[in-house]
């Protein structure tokens, strides 16, 4: 024979049971939030592309094709190309870069330079979008097109980065350009660019960009590819300011040509430089060259 229930003890079991059940579903969401699993991915960045002035290459500099030949079977999940990824823009150029990438495992990204974007329509019609945005794994991908605004990020670009941001929980932001908008004689005197064309006289990077990215909180990683086509230029340069690192890297030059292989692994960035010829490679992670504003 069952116990007779009271009223009194009724209501208390529903409360009991209620309150279980609600810190039961507390938990496990804290569980979730605290034991997010984190998607493991690599990912290469390639500066200056079509490699040095002058040279007809088919369609890539050529240490850089050979590099990425050998990583046909690897793990990378996706190739960013920073700008001047063709000498002359063309449709023959665009349609030999289209028929080469097409070959590889993985996606290619381009944040085009000013030899892609001599003839934007034949750009356009080959690549799309010169602004545009997109999520992997928890991270945001942004690619950017400085050319039309003198080398400055706008206030519509910052402002899309900054809504992103707040309305994600990215672990980490990865933005790419071709122009070097943190160039600064005072800043980053290491930097040398391989040219200053369409360079606004006054850029807004120190002024206004860069406090918005830092009140972000989460790391942020700025590449760029217009260095590295000659000998005599700078072929990769890093720098950091609080949250965010800034990574100028190219080729062309032959002598320090190299990519950038990125790893991100529970969402911590690392960053190693794979020269494409004899000298090693190095992690970059404390190397760093700080920025005092």
């Amino acid at each position: 024979m069952k116990p007779i229930m009271f009223p009194s003890q009724f209501k208390y079991t529903i409360l009991r049971n209620r309150y279980l059940l609600l810190t039961f579903l507390c938990y496990m969401a804290f569980y979730s939030c605290t034991n997010k699993k984190h998607q493991d991915f690599n990912f290469i960045v390639a500066g200056h592309a079509y490699g040095a002035p002058g040279v007809q290459n088919n369609p890539f500099h050529p240490p850089f094709m050979n590099y990425l030949e050998k990583e046909t079977d690897s793990t990378i999940s996706l190739a960013v190309l920073t700008g001047d990824i063709v000498q002359e823009s063309s449709d023959t150029s665009f349609d030999k870069v289209q028929n080469y990438i097409q070959n590889f495992p993985f996606p290619f990204h381009i944040a085009p330079g000013n030899h892609d974007l001599n003839d934007m329509n034949s750009y356009a019609s080959h690549f799309g979008k010169t602004d545009y945005h997109f999520e992997f794994n928890n991270n945001l991908f942004y690619i950017v097109d400085l050319l039309k605004s003198g080398w400055n990020f706008t206030d519509q670009h910052i402002g899309e980065i900054q809504q992103l941001v707040r309305k994600n929980d990215y672990d980490n932001v990865f933005i790419f350009t071709h122009h070097i908008s943190w160039h600064n004689l005072d800043k980053t005197p290491q930097i040398i660019p391989n040219s200053l064309y369409a360079r606004n006289d006054k850029l807004n990077f120190y002024t206004s960009i860069l406090p918005k990215l830092v009140v972000l909180k989460i790391p942020i990683y700025l590449f760029g590819g217009d260095v590295g086509a000659t000998p005599d230029g700078s072929s990769i340069c890093i720098h950091q300011y609080q949250n965010v690192h800034l990574l100028a890297s190219g080729m062309g030059g032959e002598k320090w040509d190299n990519i950038l292989e990125v790893s991100v692994k529970d969402a911590q960035v690392s960053i190693e430089v794979n020269y494409l010829n004899e000298h090693p490679n190095i992690s970059i992670d404390t190397l760093y060259n700080k920025i005092y504003l």
